[in-house]
C-alpha cells in the first residue's frame, strides 16, 4: 500500500498547543511502518483547516489528478489535522475516493470494514468543527471585550501603526501628516474628496484607490472613536477608544457635514481641467451660448488650447485660451485697497465681527444645552436595557435616533466653531488678497480661480478675441478698490448707509470704466 502523509498546523496552534510538524511526521512514519505501508510523498501546510484552500493540499489534489503520484492512502495523524469542517470533510473524503485514494488517520484508524465505524468518524469530524466554531465564538468574544475596554483589534488604519511590543496604536510619522492634510483640505469645503485625493497623491506620492479614500474620510477612528458592529442580540456600540486621535471631534464633523452636504455636478471634473479654468463662466459673443475648451495640434506637434463655441451649434468662434487668461489677470492686477479705505473698512468689520460673535455664543450655548438633555436621555436609555426594561429592538431604535440627533448637534457645533473669529488675520487675510490677487489667481488651483471669478462677477463673462465686454462686477469688491474720493462721491450719490453697511447701485464692469 502506497501512503502520502500529510501534516498541518496553524501558527496559533503550533505556538499554544505544540502541534509541531516535526512530531506529526514522526508519529506517522512510524504507523505506516507498523501498517506494512511505503510513504511515497509528504505534504505540509502552516494554515488553517477551516477550509480546504491550503496550498500542499492542493498541490497533492493536482499531483494526484495529473497522476504524478500514485497513492493508495492519505494518511493524517486525526481528524482535525485533516479539516475542521463538517460538510467540506466528507465532501473531500468523496473526491478522494473517486481518485482512488482512501484516507486514514494515525491516531484513531477506523475500520473501514465496518460500516458502524462511520458514525464514529462523522462523530469526530463534527466535533473538530464544533471546536472550531468555539474557538471563533471565543475569539470574538475576546475581542468585543477588548473593544469595549477602547482597545482597537485588528491592523491599524493608514496614519497609523499597530505596535507589537505594547499592543497599542502609534501615529505614523509619515502617513499621519498627509491624513492630517486630507482632512484639513475637504474641511475648507472648496475641494471635492475626488480633486483631494489627488492632491495628496501628488504631493505625498501616496496612491488611495477612490473607495480607500471615502473610507478615510468617514473612517471615526481618526477623531478617537471606535465603532462596534452589531453581533448576535448585542446592539452596535461606539465608545472613546484608547489611542490618540488624529484630528479633532470638531474637524472630523466639519468633513461630515461638507461631504454630506454639497454633491458633485455631472460632468464637474470635467469642467475643471487645468488648461480651462474659464470654462463654464465664458459665453460665446456671438451666439451666447457657453463656451467650451479643447486642444489643438500644430504641424510640429505641439498643443494650442482654445475656447471655442460648440459645432452642433454650427458657429465656429474661437479664441486662444492664454490670450483670455492674462488679460484677466492683468486686469484683477489693477486692483489695490488704498490705506485710508482700509481703515475705514476695518472700523466697519470689526462692529460687524463684534455682532456675530454675540450670536455666535447664543448658539453655542443653546446647542450646548440640548446636547446635555440628549446625553442624559441617552444614559437613561442604556440604564434602562441594563436592567432589561426594554427590549434590543426598541433600544437599538431608541439609540439610533439619538446618535444622529447628537451627531447633528456636532455638526451644528463644529460649522459654528470653523468660522474665522480671529478678527486682526481675517482682516490681514482679506486685505492681502485683494492687494495680491493676481498672484493668487495665478497659482490657485481650477477650482479657486472658479470661485474667484465666480464671486467678482455674478454673471458670465464675454470675451471677443481681445478684450472682455462690459460685466457687472461685485459691488462689495469695488467698493473697497475705490480711492477715498471716490467712495464719498459714489456715496452721495448711490448708497444709503446703514448700520455700517452700504446699499450700492450697480457700476460698471470690465470695460469701460474699470478701477
Amino acid at each position: 500500500m502506497k501512503a502520502i502523509l500529510y501534516t498541518r498546523v496553524s501558527t496559533d496552534e503550533q505556538r499554544k498547543q505544540g502541534f509541531s510538524l516535526q512530531e506529526q511526521e514522526r508519529s506517522l512514519r512510524s504507523f505506516a511502518e507498523r501498517s506494512g505501508m511505503e510513504i511515497i510523498g509528504h505534504y505540509q501546510d502552516d494554515y488553517s483547516a477551516k477550509d480546504f484552500n491550503r496550498p500542499q493540499f492542493k498541490k497533492f489534489l493536482q499531483d494526484v489528478e495529473t497522476k504524478r503520484i500514485r497513492p493508495d492512502i492519505l494518511l493524517c495523524v486525526r481528524i482535525d489535522r485533516f479539516s475542521r469542517n463538517l460538510q467540506d470533510s466528507l465532501e473531500m473524503i468523496t473526491r478522494l475516493k473517486k481518485l482512488g485514494v482512501e484516507l486514514r488517520f494515525a491516531d484513531r484508524d477506523y475500520n473501514t470494514g465496518n460500516p458502524e465505524d462511520l458514525i464514529m468518524k462523522v462523530i469526530d469530524m463534527a466535533m473538530a468543527e464544533v471546536y472550531n466554531a468555539r474557538l471563533s465564538l471565543n475569539t470574538t468574544k475576546g475581542m468585543r471585550e477588548a473593544m469595549r475596554a477602547g482597545r482597537f483589534m485588528g491592523r491599524a488604519p493608514v496614519g497609523y501603526l499597530n505596535d507589537k511590543t505594547t499592543k497599542g496604536i502609534l501615529f505614523d510619522p509619515i502617513a499621519s501628516v498627509f491624513v492630517i492634510r486630507a482632512y484639513e483640505l475637504m474641511a475648507t469645503g472648496m475641494y471635492y474628496a475626488e480633486e483631494v485625493r489627488r492632491l495628496i497623491r501628488d504631493d505625498y506620492g501616496y496612491y488611495f484607490t477612490k473607495q480607500k479614500f471615502l473610507n478615510l474620510l468617514r473612517n471615526r477612528f481618526y477623531c478617537g472613536l471606535i465603532d462596534v458592529k452589531p453581533w448576535r442580540n448585542e446592539p452596535g456600540f461606539s465608545l472613546k477608544g484608547l489611542h490618540e486621535p488624529l484630528v479633532s471631534e470638531e474637524l472630523f464633523n466639519r468633513v461630515q457635514w461638507v461631504m454630506n452636504n454639497r454633491k458633485k455636478s455631472k460632468g464637474q471634473s470635467e469642467l475643471r481641467r487645468t488648461e480651462f479654468p474659464l470654462r463654464s463662466l465664458l459665453v460665446c459673443p456671438r451666439c451666447g451660448r457657453h463656451l467650451t475648451g479643447s486642444a489643438s495640434k500644430s504641424r510640429n506637434g505641439s498643443l494650442h488650447h482654445y475656447y471655442h463655441c460648440q459645432k452642433k451649434y454650427h458657429c465656429d468662434f474661437r479664441v486662444r485660451a492664454n490670450v483670455a487668461h492674462d488679460l484677466l489677470e492683468e486686469y484683477f492686477g489693477s486692483f489695490k485697497i488704498q490705506p485710508e479705505i482700509k481703515k475705514l473698512y476695518r472700523f466697519i468689520l470689526e462692529k460687524k465681527f463684534s455682532q456675530m460673535n454675540s450670536g455666535k455664543e447664543t448658539d453655542l450655548k443653546k446647542i450646548k444645552m440640548e446636547m446635555s438633555g440628549l446625553t442624559a436621555k441617552l444614559k437613561s436609555l442604556n440604564e434602562k436595557f441594563i436592567a432589561d426594561h426594554i427590549d434590543v429592538e426598541t433600544y437599538s431604535a431608541m439609540k439610533k435616533k439619538l446618535d444622529e440627533e447628537i451627531v447633528e448637534l456636532k455638526n451644528r457645533e463644529a460649522q459654528i466653531l470653523e468660522q474665522e473669529s480671529d478678527f486682526s488675520l481675517y482682516i490681514k487675510k482679506g486685505f492681502s488678497l485683494v492687494d495680491n490677487l493676481r498672484r493668487f489667481y495665478h497659482n490657485a488651483s481650477v477650482e479657486i480661480k472658479q470661485k474667484i471669478v465666480g464671486s467678482i462677477f455674478p454673471q458670465k463673462l464675454v470675451f471677443d478675441q481681445n478684450s472682455y465686454r462690459t460685466s457687472i462686477v461685485n459691488e462689495a469688491f469695488l467698493l473697497i478698490t475705490k480711492t477715498i474720493n471716490e467712495l464719498q462721491g459714489h456715496i452721495k450719490q448711490n448708497a444709503i448707509v446703514s448700520d455700517g453697511v452700504f446699499d450700492d447701485a450697480p457700476s460698471p464692469g470690465l470695460e469701460p470704466g474699470t478701477p
